[in-house]
């Protein structure tokens, strides 16, 4: 892989981006979280990204990246929910 995805830490409600491209140009980058297969933004030079527009806490653990050539690489977010607190008066 020429870039790997790198680890994030996001607030809930806000936009987190995984990065990932294969070392050979044509392979095909596939992603993963858990069991279910994701679509990506494929951009040139065979790079494509894991876009969460709104995170929420649902979205938080391993992302796998795996390129043609079966080399993984992993990426884990880790979701800060916002806790909304009530004052008695």
């Amino acid at each position: 892989m020429s870039v790997k995805p790198q680890n994030k830490v996001v607030l809930a409600g806000n936009k987190v981006t995984l990065h990932c491209s294969a070392a050979r140009r044509g392979d095909l980058v596939r992603w993963t979280f858990g069991t279910q297969n994701l679509n990506c933004r494929l951009y040139k030079h065979g790079e494509c990204n894991v876009v969460i527009d709104r995170v929420r806490t649902s979205d938080a653990g391993a992302y796998d990246c795996t390129d043609g050539s079966s080399k993984m690489a992993q990426a884990s977010i880790v979701v800060i929910g916002i806790t909304q607190h009530t004052t008695s008066q």
